[in-house]
């Protein structure tokens, strides 16, 4: 363990995510409602989300006839490990990979290898 250390993790989230149609998402999307709890979120939680949205709507809190599209997104587990050296990061990769963690990655960084373990981990 010595040729790692954790960076950063995220035990990953769920979330109800909103933004225009056609473009503009990433300046005036809104997260509607997000959650890092293991339990997600329930039917009453999207369509309390959704609800403030068709508000917001009716105030005109934007432009008459624009279309909004409402997507439920899924985010996975990550954990940021610097390694010793390139050699150290390649042997996470692959034990990640093998360990069905499959969107794992490396990031050559200037001061030493970052390395992702990223992914939908299969149930046992």
């Amino acid at each position: 363990l010595g040729d790692y250390a954790t960076t950063s993790t995220c035990a990953g989230r769920v979330a109800v995510y909103a933004a225009p149609a056609g473009g503009d998402s990433k300046k005036r999307g809104r997260w509607l409602r997000a959650t890092h709890d293991a339990a997600g979120l329930s039917g009453d939680d999207v369509r309390r989300a959704v609800a403030a949205l068709a508000a917001d709507a009716k105030a005109d809190a934007w432009p008459a006839g624009e279309v909004w599209n409402v997507s439920l997104k899924f985010e996975p587990p990550i954990a940021h490990a610097r390694c010793a050296d390139l050699a150290a990061a390649r042997r996470l990769v692959a034990w990640a990979l093998a360990h069905g963690w499959r969107e794992s990655g490396c990031n050559l960084a200037k001061r030493a290898p970052t390395v992702a373990v990223r992914g939908r981990k299969p149930n046992p």
